[in-house]
């Protein structure tokens, strides 16, 4: 998992890597503490629970839901609007953006 996050980091920051493919990737009891999951692909990702950051916002995900500051959406509708959701809440572009 390590090296899949670092190579996501690279993709981020613009210096080559990859973007983290974690479909279907069962992350129950990952240690996801500071990792920047921004642009993953997390279709199909089993998580029990998350709790961290996201920018200026504390995010949490359980149950099928993921609530990022005052927003309370499904994880599609997430991966959907999420770039939406952020320009609605002035995310500016060098802050990271809840469009997961």
């Amino acid at each position: 998992m390590d090296a899949k996050l670092d190579k996501h980091k690279k993709w981020l920051d613009g210096e080559g890597g990859e973007r983290a493919d974690l479909r279907e990737a069962n992350l129950r009891g990952a240690d996801l503490y500071k990792a920047d999951l921004r642009g993953a692909n997390l279709r199909g990702a089993r998580l029990l629970y998350l709790d961290g950051n996201i920018g200026r916002h504390r995010v949490f995900a359980a149950g099928g839901h993921i609530i990022i500051g005052c927003e309370r959406h499904t994880y599609e509708h997430w991966l959907e609007r999420g770039e939406e959701i952020g320009r609605a809440n002035e995310y500016s572009e060098s802050e990271p953006n809840p469009g997961i």
